[in-house]
């Protein structure tokens, strides 16, 4: 009734069969990638649904300040969509040089080594020490996880969207960042009524490195290892070598 289809009370109950031969959907899960699309750049529909929930939850307005953290598929497409909402001081954090790159060259005005560089110190540099004022978590690291609070301005919106570990916690003080900082932090949980919205601002990106590497089915072992390696942003497995 709230529009609010994600907390389905059995949404947890599917056997998430992601790799089964055949998958049947009802017809309203379903949509048409549009001419303009091709069969590579339409799997980054899922990934920009993601980013449409998260925009509507920053309240994105022009000029202001932006950190992206994690340069993976998800935080790569937030660079470009942030810059369509005029975002100011446009950074990305992350530690694989070529992400890093790729992020400069569609988008980001700053980018952070944050294995070679002290974060907070070039937060506050960037912004002449007032801090972003919406930060935007797409790495899903522990290890950066509790400072992206202190790389937001007072007032600044912190959202967590990357998954982490379970049991992971993280401390938290609440005098120190809701009272005197008074954040605003939330995360996401899929993407309900997104997927038209997404469909409408690919073909607005630029896809091309997020769809350069593709390995046919049987070589799905070594794309797994390729993966972790962290060379490419995205890795594609083609399922069906008669389509391109």
């Amino acid at each position: 009734a709230n529009g609010q289809q994600q907390y389905c009370e059995h949404a947890q109950e599917y056997n998430r069969p992601g790799f089964a031969p055949e998958i049947i959907w009802h017809e309203d899960q379903v949509y048409k990638l549009p001419d303009s699309l091709s069969l590579k750049e339409g799997c980054l529909l899922e990934p920009m649904s993601i980013i449409i929930r998260m925009m509507d939850k920053a309240n994105m307005k022009c000029g202001q300040r932006v950190l992206v953290s994690g340069g993976g598929p998800i935080g790569q497409l937030a660079v470009q969509t942030f810059k369509m909402y005029g975002a100011t001081s446009l950074t990305i954090s992350e530690p694989i040089a070529e992400r890093r790159e790729l992020a400069l060259a569609t988008g980001a005005d700053y980018a952070i080594d944050p294995i070679n560089e002290n974060f907070i110190d070039r937060c506050m540099e960037i912004t002449d020490g007032r801090g972003f004022d919406v930060v935007l978590d797409c790495s899903g690291s522990v290890h950066c996880v509790r400072d992206l609070l202190d790389a937001a301005a007072n007032a600044g919106t912190v959202i967590y969207g990357a998954q982490y570990p379970n049991e992971y916690e993280m401390p938290f003080n609440i005098s120190t960042y809701c009272y005197f900082k008074e954040l605003t932090i939330t995360g996401v949980f899929v993407a309900p009524y997104a997927y038209p919205r997404a469909l409408q601002m690919l073909p607005r990106l630029n896809l091309e490195a997020l769809t350069s590497k593709v390995f046919e089915l049987d070589d799905g072992v070594e794309a797994f290892a390729e993966q972790l390696t962290g060379k490419y942003p995205k890795i594609l497995v083609r399922c069906n070598p008669d389509i391109d």
